[in-house]
Order: C-alpha cells, then structure tokens, then sequence
C-alpha cells in the first residue's frame, strides 16, 4: 500500500538492464547473460553496469557486461 501511496503504482523490484536473447548470447559464445541496455537512472547504471554498444568510429560491436553470478549462485 505505501508504494501506491508514494508512487500511484507497484514498483517492481529489478536490475535495471536490458538483456540479449539467450539464443543470441549462445551464438557469441557468451555464457551468461548479456547486457544490451542498461536504463538511464536505473539502479544498474549507478552500479556502473555497461550495455552493449556499436563504437562510433570503428563501427565495432562492444559487448557490455556479462552476468555470471547473483549473490554468489
């Protein structure tokens, strides 16, 4: 009730990251979960997660992190 209250709606508790396909990180090799976006103001990005990004001068794809791990689990 008191997040109705605050903020007119249920806050979900989350990351905070926009993740890649599982399909598509098995086709890069990546075991894990690859992050393609993390929210601007999100809890991710004061933690200093990086997405995935396409480096403006090579054109080069930049993979962001990878989570491998929550709690140790």
């Amino acid at each position: 009730m008191s997040q109705i209250l605050e903020y007119g709606r249920l806050v979900k508790p989350g990351v905070g990251v926009n993740l890649a396909s599982p399909e598509l990180a098995k086709a890069l090799g990546i075991e894990g979960l690859l992050v393609m976006d993390v929210p601007a103001g999100s809890t991710a990005e004061a933690a200093g997660v990086r997405g995935t990004y396409k480096d403006k001068e090579t054109g080069t794809l930049v993979l962001g992190d990878v989570i491998v791990a929550v709690d140790d689990k």
